[in-house]
């Protein structure tokens, strides 16, 4: 007795390489989707620490104008953007500094701290005497690449001294 070999051509042959295809490209593309999700998780988390650097920046100078008031209400302390602060050094015991010569010094390491930490950034501070006290502008710029649109932004903080 002589079998005979039969072939069952199936409709089905290929089907489960395009089953696996259409999975990798559901799965790359999810892929890519969370790497774009890491990215902007990324900007926003550098975005949020050079905030954080602006908020310390702004506290620190407000902090030693409040140790100088003297210099302070003679408008001492105001600069402009572009200006640079007096070369002035104060530190150890041998510096004789008055307090002009200390809101200078303080100028400049504040407008260091703003360049070194900060990029491109800058400040201002100026001062409107009252009846009663004296009110102190303080603005803080940088270049925020990290934004959707890179842009200078700003800040501006506000403090009086009686």
């Amino acid at each position: 007795m002589l079998y005979e070999s039969t072939q069952f051509t199936s409709k089905d042959q290929g089907f489960t390489l395009i089953e696996i295809l259409i999975a990798l490209l559901i799965i790359s593309v999810g892929l890519l989707g969370l790497a774009r999700l890491q990215l902007v998780g990324i900007k926003n988390t550098q975005s949020g620490y050079l905030r954080s650097q602006v908020s310390f920046l702004g506290n620190d100078i407000m902090e030693r104008i409040q140790q100088n008031p003297d210099s302070a209400k003679s408008n001492a302390y105001d600069i402009a953007l572009t200006a640079d602060p007096a070369t002035t050094d104060c530190i150890g015991d041998a510096a004789k500094c008055s307090t002009t010569d200390m809101a200078n010094f303080d100028l400049r390491i504040w407008k260091g701290y703003l360049a070194n930490l900060l990029p491109s950034g800058n400040g201002s501070i100026s001062s409107a005497a009252g009846a009663d006290e004296t009110i102190f502008t303080i603005t803080i710029q940088w270049f925020d690449e990290y934004q959707s649109e890179a842009t200078t932004q700003s800040a501006t903080f506000t403090m009086s001294l009686p």
